[in-house]
């Protein structure tokens, strides 16, 4: 027989009192570098601690711990009974004390558990096929018990794992991976929930909706690594600012959610909305550079913006594009003319995409003339859009909303290569060469390609970059100055001519 690391506790518990007997005996060495499975008997008896040992000594080749105690008591010393490895506990204990066991199957459900139980009790055959994991008291001196452990351990593991990997799924599935909160689907059915409680107990609740200012300019001119981090921080202060039950949610891209419950007044989330704004506002270091960014808050109210979740949630949404669409870094709540604008809006961006497709835009040159001696010393490409239906429609109700659908990135280029053919035309014809002027949004001018997408056009229509003047704005060479420097200076080695419209606004 193999040396034994036997350590046996004797604890006798006396019902409703917190004092015990204890004896403790040691005896043997630890084996060289086996498992010690510690081991809590549970069992009326003490003769069976010696029946046991002796199977479990026999039949397994690992070292046993046995703490054991006569009954189920009342205090159940959960530290040490989190650390147990297995449970044996006398059957008859489980049938007499069915509610100390359902809590202690609650606290310790993980833990692997074996019944004892004597072979001549009448009830037990049927019991077998309740309790899988039970043997007979009569066959310790063989391997069943030995055998019985081994299999419940190695099914405990696996139903560890299996457990594992369900929560591990969970997660995934309720959760945004980059940032840790709360997907839309988690989010809306958080929301769901406040809303029944809020209408049991008369409550309010307000959903807000934010998204990062100019964030997609930022994500494509400081590279994806950078733009993650920057959502995985400000995520941080969304969550440090409101409290631990509110829930926060990443709906996708930049835009962020949250929902107050069991508020009083639209005042007192003005004050939280401005207090997001604030923390969303402080600067934030990504590989040791410093950057600020602003954002822009839409809030809708239950139950007056709405009654459910998803309602609530898209009136967030609009009231967050009407705060963009009129200054930034601002919020709103939701408004019944907002739902109008915002469906105009929709079928604006529709008329938009439709208009592209059918080449419904056109390109107007307006001549820049030199007063003394009447010459045509340059001209401005204007894009405008002729409707089949609404006639001649202003730049005014389609460049904004171009630029932040980001339709203006082919509508951009699109006005830059006819412009540059059209005056490689005109040279060719014989007419007296002049610059060209083509306006450029922020977000072409932040595209990581626009030097090689302005060298591939001008070669496309054969003209030389002299003849090219690109026309900017302040705010766009001061989004990202380092960035739009090297930009400037790989065009100006070109020949290309560059000049700055509403100078003099704030940055210069």
């Amino acid at each position: 027989m193999r040396p034994l690391n036997f350590s046996l506790q004797y604890a006798a518990y006396l019902p409703g009192s917190l004092n015990k007997l204890k004896i403790e005996k040691e005896e043997s060495a630890l084996l060289n570098g086996r498992k010690t499975l510690k081991t809590l008997l549970i069992d009326p008896s003490f003769a069976e601690v010696k029946k046991i040992n002796i199977s479990l000594n026999s039949h397994l080749p690992v070292d046993f711990h046995i703490i054991h105690t006569t009954n189920l008591p009342e205090h159940r010393y959960s530290e040490r009974n989190r650390s147990v490895d297995l449970f044996l506990v006398d059957f008859d204990l489980l049938q007499q004390d069915a509610r100390w066991w359902l809590c202690f199957r609650q606290e310790l459900g993980h833990t692997p558990i074996i019944a004892l139980a004597d072979s001549n009790d009448p009830s037990i055959q049927d019991d077998l096929y309740q309790h899988p994991n039970l043997v007979f008291k009569d066959f310790y001196t063989g391997a069943l018990l030995g055998e019985k452990i081994q299999h419940t351990i190695k099914n405990w593991k696996l139903r560890q794992r299996l457990r594992a990997a369900e929560v591990r799924e969970t997660y995934l599935n309720t959760r945004d991976p980059l940032t840790g909160l709360e997907n839309q689907s988690l989010f809306q059915q958080r929301v769901t929930e406040s809303i029944q409680q809020c209408e049991r107990y008369q409550q309010h609740l307000a959903v807000l909706v934010l998204d990062i200012d100019r964030f997609k300019t930022l994500n494509n001119s400081l590279g994806f690594q950078a733009g993650d981090q920057l959502l995985q921080q400000v995520a941080k202060r969304l969550k440090s600012t409101v409290r631990d039950t509110d829930p926060v949610a990443r709906l996708g891209g930049d835009d962020f959610a949250l929902c107050l419950s069991g508020i009083d007044k639209a005042h007192d989330v003005a004050q939280l909305a401005e207090s997001l704004l604030a923390t969303v506002a402080q600067g934030i270091k990504i590989e040791n550079m410093e950057y600020f960014v602003s954002s822009n808050i839409g809030i809708a109210l239950y139950p007056g913006d709405g009654r459910d979740a998803g309602t609530l949630i898209s009136h967030a949404g609009t009231a967050m594009q009407n705060a963009r669409s009129e200054g930034r870094n601002q919020y709103h709540f939701y408004t019944v003319q907002m739902r109008n604008n915002a469906k105009a809006r929709l079928a604006m961006e529709t008329e938009i995409r439709r208009a592209i497709e059918e080449s419904q835009f056109r390109v107007h040159y307006q001549p820049q003339i030199d007063t003394q001696t009447g010459e045509v010393v340059a001209v401005e490409a204007l894009v405008r859009w002729q409707h089949p239906r609404l006639g001649l429609i202003s730049p005014h109700d389609f460049i904004p909303l171009s630029e932040d659908t980001g339709l203006i990135l082919h509508l951009g280029n699109w006005v830059l290569k006819e412009a540059c053919q059209q005056n490689s035309k005109w040279q060719a014809a014989g007419l007296p060469k002049f610059r060209m002027a083509v306006n450029l949004s922020a977000l072409q001018f932040e595209q990581q390609d626009f030097v090689e997408t302005v060298v591939q056009t001008l070669a496309d229509a054969q003209l030389d970059p002299e003849w090219l003047e690109l026309e900017l704005t302040e705010g766009t060479l001061m989004s990202n100055t380092p960035n739009s420097i090297e930009k400037l200076h790989q065009l100006k080695a070109m020949g290309i001519r560059i000049s700055i419209d509403d100078f003099g606004t704030g940055y210069s």
